[in-house]
């Protein structure tokens, strides 16, 4: 950063052709575009996604099993929550976040990772 930033992207070239851009800027300009004030299209993205959310896998344990137990049915699960991003436009974000605490759809800024919860299950009736 120190040295400056090229942002990806090409510039028009003296012949009218587009080659790769290749011109340095100080960090704090280049950065300074990801302002939620100013909207460029390097910070536009389509935020169309596959997600899949929660799983569940179960099991029911047969009726004859328990019937020397006080359990009339018995079900074991495991479960997991934002399994796994299949596909998404958006390249260091999740699209289903936004930073303004849902009062602002399509504005990300500054949010932490999703979190991924896994685990398991146990239910009884009687």
């Amino acid at each position: 950063r120190e040295e400056g930033v090229i942002g990806q992207g090409v510039k028009l070239a003296a012949d009218g052709s587009y080659v790769p851009n290749d011109i340095i800027i100080p960090a704090k300009e280049f950065y300074g575009y990801n302002n939620p004030r100013n909207y460029h299209e390097a910070a536009i993205f389509d935020a169309s996604y596959v997600k899949l959310r929660e799983l569940s896998l179960g099991y029911s344990v047969p009726a004859f099993m328990l019937k020397k137990t006080f359990f009339q049915t018995a079900k074991l699960s495991l479960v997991g929550r934002n399994v796994w991003m299949i596909f998404k436009n958006t390249p260091h974000i999740d699209p289903e976040i936004d930073s303004k605490g849902g009062n602002a759809q399509g504005f990300g800024y500054g949010q932490l990772p999703s979190s991924r919860s896994m685990g398991f299950n146990l239910s009884f009736s009687f």
